[in-house]
């Protein structure tokens, strides 16, 4: 119901990510990444990401164009995380969400929606799910 929401935007982009619309997701991204951060030459580089790696490669960039805006307080762990996690990049998404868990990232109780799916059997991502007090079912 409004216009540039960025829960609204990132949550289209998890859901178009996940039904395999990856133009789509990656539209939406690059939105977040414009509105959130103020970001608003993202076209250029996502699109040559995306021509040279397809969504994985895309986001892979994108999540290190994020994670080193991050290391300067500029971008929330969380959004790093979800974007190693879109590019396969299972390891290095926990070692983001553990970043965002220490510096209490507000986004965390997200960790209970599908787009975590990947991460569930994985026994860190398990600790931080009970050091958060979240059920694991």
């Amino acid at each position: 119901m409004e216009q540039g929401s960025p829960a609204a935007i990132q949550g289209l982009a998890w859901a178009l990510a996940a039904k395999g619309m990856e133009r789509e997701a990656l539209a939406g991204i690059k939105d977040y990444c414009r509105i959130v951060y103020g970001m608003r030459d993202v076209d250029v580089p996502f699109d040559r990401w995306f021509a040279e790696g397809g969504f994985a490669g895309a986001t892979r960039r994108g999540a290190d164009a994020l994670a080193l805006r991050a290391a300067q307080g500029g971008a929330l762990p969380f959004d790093v995380a979800h974007m190693y996690l879109f590019a396969g990049e299972k390891t290095l998404a926990l070692d983001w969400l553990e970043r965002a868990y220490e510096a209490r990232d507000p986004a965390l109780p997200y960790l209970r929606l599908p787009i975590f799916d990947p991460l569930r059997s994985e026994p860190r991502f398990q600790a931080l799910m009970r050091r958060m007090g979240l059920p694991q079912d």
